[in-house]
This record gives structure tokens, sequence and C-alpha cells, in this order.
């Protein structure tokens, strides 16, 4: 699923409001699976603690494998699973309304889970300490700024200062999973003859969606086409996903972009399209034309979508764009 960048904010009194007006709704849907009462959590969850304006609510169920029918049930009510969270062992994620405008988070975990615990009293010990609290606000203004566009990142480098709070109190912080080999990936200009290049070949095949023949003129394309750029990610040596692009009529267009399988969900793709933006006129909007099953990958990461309707036969086809224009601080727009 792209994302909205870090943002952290003053305090917002109205976010205990939105809190309780999620809860009424969820505490309906998911009585079949609750254990105990829907929680408030998350920085927003602490009054006067600056925040990014995202809710966070925990949903204690007895079973998180049963909790798993609920996922329809909550998908109809406009929540958004997230099936790659690097959590998934303990918690069910879910988001609302989508990961660029998102303004709620939904965890849904086993009650007697040490997770939740840990949730619950790193709220309550901020609740109840200025002097921490304060402490952390200040450590969050200066980690957005410093992980303004890798939510993993900023979370990663708050732990510290969670597991200190939380050994204070007597608890010791479970461990949380990094993703997988995302600081790995490396993407590079193609090989200047992709001909020759078996693993190249072989993602212009998933990307194309045809036999040789189609490989054959993509591969002309990039050879012979000035305007043409292809680029490729490696993990651990290995070519893992390439991402192609032609410049005119105004416009940056997608050409090819795949990832392989056992890789997908690690931020090949997101690396790769952040080199397009990166290397492409930054005035231009880049656009693309993608399927339904790839359209929330391009609006995860800032592109905005817009139907064609069905091009074939129930097909659906959608033109996804991410606009032009140099971000005021340099940095890339993905």
């Amino acid at each position: 699923m792209g994302d909205a960048p870090v943002q952290v904010e003053q305090y917002n009194a109205a976010w205990p409001g939105r809190f309780a007006a999620q809860r009424t709704q969820l505490e309906i849907i998911l009585q079949p699976w609750l254990a105990a009462p829907v929680e408030h959590v998350g920085s927003t969850a602490v009054p006067g603690l600056a925040a990014k304006p995202i809710v966070d609510i925990a949903a204690p169920v007895r079973s998180l494998v049963e909790a798993r029918q609920a996922l329809p049930v909550l998908e109809r009510a406009g929540w958004l699973f997230w099936p790659s969270d690097p959590n998934s062992s303990w918690r069910l994620w879910f988001l609302s309304p989508r990961p660029e405008s998102r303004t709620h988070h939904l965890y849904l975990i086993q009650h007697a889970d040490p997770h939740l615990s840990e949730l619950i009293a790193f709220r309550d010990r901020l609740r109840r300490d200025p002097l921490a609290r304060d402490s952390y606000a200040d450590l969050k203004q200066q980690l957005a700024q410093q992980y303004r566009e890798d939510r993993d990142g900023y979370t990663a480098a708050k732990s510290s200062f969670v597991a200190e709070l939380l050994q204070q109190s007597g608890i010791d912080m479970k461990p949380r999973p990094r993703p997988t080999g995302a600081d790995q990936i490396k993407v590079l200009t193609a090989p200047s003859d992709v001909a020759d290049d078996l693993a190249v070949r072989r993602l212009l095949a998933l990307a194309a969606g045809g036999g040789q023949l189609r490989v054959d003129e993509a591969v002309r394309l990039y050879r012979d086409d000035p305007s043409a750029k292809l680029f490729v990610a490696t993990l651990a040596s290995e070519t893992v996903g390439l991402a192609g692009y032609r410049t005119g009529g105004g416009m940056v267009v997608l050409l090819h972009v795949a990832t392989a399988p056992h890789v997908r969900r690690k931020g090949v793709g997101r690396r790769l399209l952040a080199e397009v933006r990166r290397t492409a006129p930054p005035e231009l909007p880049v656009v693309a034309e993608t399927d339904h099953d790839a359209v929330h990958f391009y609006e995860a990461i800032g592109f905005t979508a817009s139907s064609l309707g069905e091009k074939y036969a129930g097909v659906e086809r959608f033109r996804v764009e991410l606009d032009g224009g140099v971000r005021a601080d340099g940095r890339d727009r993905i």
C-alpha cells in the first residue's frame, strides 16, 4: 500500500472525539470477536502530546486467528487491511480511509498479548508524566524532520525511548521486526544491452504481459529510443525489479514496471518509482495505465487514480498520475 509523509502536529482536542465515533461502530461490528473494550492508544490518546494526526485504535480480541473472519466486515465498513505489516504475527492492521489520506489506524490484538499491554502502559505513563510526554514530543518533532518520507524509519527511531519508559514501569518491550531487505535495495541504470540479461528479460515479460515478441519490442525501445530510460533494482546482487519510462507529449509515461514475485511488498517498486521521479523532468507528471490489482500500489505511493472504464470485456483499467513540481526541500516526492 503512497504513504503521506510523516507529519507531527500540535495536540488537537478533537482527536478523542474522532476515536469515540469509531469506537461505537467498532464495538458493534466486532462484537463476535471482542474480548474487552476498544482502546484509544498511541500519541493522539495523550492530552497535550504532539502527534501525527492519525487516531490509533486497539481492539482486544479473544483469538487473532478467529478475528480474521472480521476482515470482510471491516472492509465493508471502510477499513483497508494491510497484509504486509511486519508485525502480522501479533496483530491485524487496518487503516482508514486511504494510505495517502489516513485518519485512523486499527489494530486487532489478542487480549492477553504483551504487545497490547505495552501500548496501554506506554499511553498511561505519558498521560500521568508531563516531563516524559514533553520529552517524547521533542523527539517526535526531530524524527519527523529526519524521517519525513520513511515511516518505518521514524517508528524504529522512537523504539529506544519507548523501551526505556516501559522498562521504568517494569515492562521489557518485545522486539519489533523491521521490514526485510528494504535498506539493501539498490536501483541502477539497466545494462546497455538488456537483450543479453536474462533476469531483465524475465521481468520485462512480467511487465509486458506477453511473449518474446513483446519482450523484444521493449528491448529495442530501450536500446534505440533516447527518450526511454530503464532502471533495475537489485537485492543481495539479484535483479528483482525494473521500471522504464519515456518522456514526451508533456508527460513522463511509465511503460514497464515489474517486481519479482518473491520480493513483492518489500519496497522494491517504491524505490524504482522514486528513481523515476528523481531522474525524469521534475515539472512533468508521471502517468501510467494499470489494472485493478495494481492501482492501490500506485495510490499508496502518492499517485492519484481515475477509472478508464472497461477497456476490455470485464476488465477495468485505470490512469494513475503523480503530479510534477519540485518539493521545496529538494527531497524525493515518493
